[in-house]
């Protein structure tokens, strides 16, 4: 749960201030990292996945009923078939280099010790955000993109 002071809004809070209309486009952008043992792990990037907490956020928004006509949806459902949490996860595990809007970088420390980095990126209307749950939103960097500039959502 958020800690806002009396004054801050949530995400969703703003979303459904009106200031905004339902077709408005929407950036959301996720990062996430873990520290691994390279050395240690061969396939340590499937397991940073999970561990830095991507494919629960991931598989939270997508898996939600506004985003069920989503191309980024549409794209899993096209190579697992049946949209499941545990077939989305084994594919995003192998695949994620693949993933449309999911780029992956690390940093070598020394010759055992890495941080994998995971930036998402991709495109929703306001309209599905304001039914997605705070819990969910509150993970994402939101830009609304409307007719008179880009706001930025913190």
């Amino acid at each position: 749960m958020n800690n806002l002071s009396e004054n801050e809004k949530s995400i969703k809070d703003i979303l459904n201030s009106g200031a905004f209309l339902d077709n408005d486009m929407c950036i959301l952008h996720l990062e996430s990292n873990c520290d691994v043992l390279y050395r240690v792990h061969e396939d340590y990037f499937s397991k940073s996945i999970s561990s830095s907490g991507l494919s629960k956020i991931f598989w939270e928004t997508f898996s939600n009923e506004e985003f069920a006509n989503h191309p980024v949806r549409k794209y899993f459902e096209e190579k697992i078939g049946e949209f499941t949490k545990k077939e989305f996860e084994n594919y995003l595990k192998i695949n994620f280099s693949i993933v449309p809007g999911l780029k992956h970088y690390e940093i070598r420390h020394d010759e055992k010790f890495s941080t994998v980095f995971f930036n998402l990126e991709f495109f929703a209307t306001v309209g599905q955000l304001k039914k997605l749950p705070s819990s969910i939103l509150d993970e994402y960097f939101i830009v609304v993109q409307t007719p008179i500039g880009k706001f930025q959502i913190i």
